[in-house]
């Protein structure tokens, strides 16, 4: 399921050839937002093809206010260490079932690495939100893009959850749309790559990562 910011609607598509039942409907709607409040639409017709995200290349502005009510600047972050920046919301399976695994790589690689989530969980899903950041044990901040602006600005058409390694340069050098087990491995080495790369003119951080929490 992807989010238009030019609709404000959340789509899902499937393959040609797919009988979507109204089960598998139901199916959808349970697993990706009940308690959102929003109006989904089953429309009968020839499938689509999902077209291609569009993916920025650099590190792009953004300030949002966290889940705790801090101010986030990701400008005044950038350049200092590598950050891997996630993108997800509470209703959303696959980042549920990610998130653990960001939580052991977090405990792996910092203080070296900043991690960031960004939620597009609407304004008044926030409560919700909170209490599943909080079940999570998320040990790093949770910024709010409700309109999904901050996400569009980064890959366009993506779906989430949406994980991107950005360089100390400002360059993104790894990004990865949606999750299956053992992507956390790939992000991982990613990750590895950032810290043992730095900026020309900069010697690599070659301090230990902490022992894998697994």
């Amino acid at each position: 399921m992807t989010f238009s910011p030019d609709s404000g609607r959340f789509e899902a598509r499937v393959r040609p050839g797919t009988t979507l039942t109204m089960d598998k409907v139901a199916t959808l709607i349970a697993t990706q937002g009940t308690t959102r409040g929003e109006h989904y639409e089953v429309r009968w017709g020839e499938p689509q093809e999902r077209p291609s995200a569009s993916w920025a290349t650099r590190a792009e502005s953004f300030e949002l206010v966290t889940l705790a009510g801090d101010h986030y600047d990701l400008d005044s972050e950038v350049g200092q260490r590598p950050i891997v920046l996630v993108f997800w919301a509470s209703w959303c399976a696959p980042c549920l079932t990610e998130a653990p695994h960001l939580v052991r790589l977090h405990s792996r690689h910092a203080p070296r690495v900043e991690f960031v989530s960004v939620s597009i969980d609407v304004a008044g899903d926030h409560d919700k939100l909170r209490q599943v950041a909080a079940d999570l044990k998320l040990p790093y901040p949770v910024l709010l893009d409700p309109k999904g602006e901050v996400l569009a600005k980064y890959a366009s058409g993506a779906g989430i959850p949406l994980t991107l390694v950005i360089h100390r340069d400002g360059t993104i050098a790894y990004h990865h749309e949606n999750y299956a087990e053992g992507d956390e491995a790939e992000l991982g080495a990613a990750i590895e790559r950032a810290v043992l790369d730095p900026p020309r003119g900069e010697a690599p951080d070659r301090t230990a990562a902490g022992p894998d929490p697994r």
